[in-house]
């Protein structure tokens, strides 16, 4: 019997190496002989490569016949290069939420209301106007410790992990740029925020100068074509650094098209923001294209510029009854106004009107126009808002102020966005020998 049973398995044997051989292809044996590529692994494999835990994997047998190569190992890294990136999240349903990073003894709450008697301080946060953060941090020797009660400057880097890990440029790496030039910033009061912190900058780093006549005659030159329109407001604050770049600050909230006009005839360089303001998204699209199809004319000149900034997140406690939140004040919980708490907000991308932005300049009509990201150094920084701000001396919302929109003072986070600036205009002509 045991000679039968070798003979019928050899020829049960035999049969299946005819069949595969009739049914295998030359195109099956090209594409299992090709390349896998790093988009088709399976998510389980991708997450084993960034983690290196499991053991290798055989590599996949090639027929001797074929002349491509062996296939790599799935789990060699410089075969395989990075993952793709993961589709753009446009919706709070595909987003995660954000958690708590700063360190456990970092003081940034939201309540009691900040102490505006004491030097707008509560606990690590210092409200980011310029009033608040000169006596503190703009001396051109900074004192290094804490003193009459708020955070040093040290202190604040080291809790803003956020940006303190980020690249950081001085304001004078801006001003040998601009030397000779006139810079504008024109935004809301969070554009007014950065402009503080550059007034700050330029005493810290003694670039600071007295205004000069030939500046001050020009601004009174330049005011009539601000008194123009609806608004009548011209630009404020103007400061003057060595090396010769002057700077102004202008409160715009949405787009006029005589203070666009306005705007080219007094600075060489513009940073502007419209945003928060906006509640129709197809007015701001209309808004920003009639904009960019004047200020590109502009920035095509010679030693000229255009910055437009991105808007920054907000971080109010949304009513919606699902979790979910953009952080917007428009979608705010109205009931947290007199008790006011900041949340994390769990959007990426979702933040509407920098997507109508972001649509606006990938047109291609626009490509003088420079973008300067905001809203990724802003969107973790939820604990880094004034939130009750009652009894404000301006008298805003004087009961209900709850704000979680303007933020409290972070030298690393505005060194950052220095620097996020310096790279745009290094994109520009500016950036020239013979301009």
């Amino acid at each position: 019997m045991r000679p039968r049973s070798q003979l019928l398995c050899l020829a049960l044997f035999l049969a299946c190496c005819f069949v595969y051989e009739n049914l295998r292809t030359p195109e099956a044996e090209r594409r299992a002989a090709a390349p896998t590529p790093a988009s088709s692994t399976p998510p389980p494999l991708r997450h084993a490569v960034a983690s290196a835990a499991l053991p290798p994997l055989t590599p996949p047998r090639v027929s001797p016949r074929l002349s491509s190569p062996p296939l790599p190992s799935p789990l060699s890294p410089s075969r395989l290069g990075s993952p793709p990136p993961p589709p753009l999240c446009t919706s709070v349903q595909c987003a995660a939420p954000l958690g708590r990073e700063e360190p456990s003894w970092a003081q940034l709450s939201f309540q009691p209301r900040i102490d505006w008697s004491r030097g707008g301080v509560r606990g690590d946060c210092v409200a980011g106007e310029l009033e608040y953060i000169l006596p503190k941090y703009c001396a051109h020797h900074p004192r290094r410790a804490a003193a009459g009660g708020w955070p040093s400057e040290e202190r604040l880097r080291r809790i803003d992990v956020h940006a303190s890990r980020l690249p950081q440029a001085s304001l004078a790496a801006v001003a040998r740029l601009l030397a000779n030039r006139t810079l504008l910033l024109m935004g809301d009061s969070v554009m007014e925020q950065f402009y503080n912190a550059l007034q700050c900058y330029l005493r810290q780093e003694g670039l600071e100068q007295h205004n000069s006549a030939e500046f001050l005659a020009f601004i009174a030159r330049t005011a009539p074509l601000w008194r123009m329109g609806k608004r009548k407001k011209p630009p404020k604050l103007p400061q003057q650094a060595r090396g010769g770049m002057r700077m102004m600050y202008a409160r715009v909230t949405t787009m006029q098209p005589d203070e666009v006009q306005a705007a080219l005839g007094t600075a060489d360089v513009v940073v502007l923001n419209w945003g928060l303001h906006y509640q129709r998204m197809g007015q701001y699209l209309d808004d920003l294209k009639a904009a960019f199809a004047v200020l590109e004319e502009y920035a095509k000149r010679p030693g000229k510029a255009v910055v437009f900034q991105e808007t920054g997140a907000q971080h109010f406690k949304s009513s919606d009854p699902r979790g979910f939140t953009t952080g917007e004040y428009e979608k705010r919980d109205k009931s947290t106004d007199g008790q006011c708490t900041c949340r994390p907000i769990e959007d990426v991308n979702v933040n509407l009107r920098n997507q109508v932005l972001h649509t606006a300049l990938a047109s291609g009509e626009f490509p003088h126009i420079r973008l300067l990201p905001f809203y990724s150094l802003t969107r973790p920084r939820w604990r880094w808002h004034f939130g009750n701000c009652t009894h404000r001396p301006n008298g805003w919302n004087y009961e209900t102020c709850c704000d979680c929109t303007h933020f409290c003072y972070s030298p690393a986070m505005w060194h950052a966005h220095l620097y996020n600036l310096e790279q745009q205009l290094l994109q520009t002509s500016l950036a020239s020998p013979t301009t």
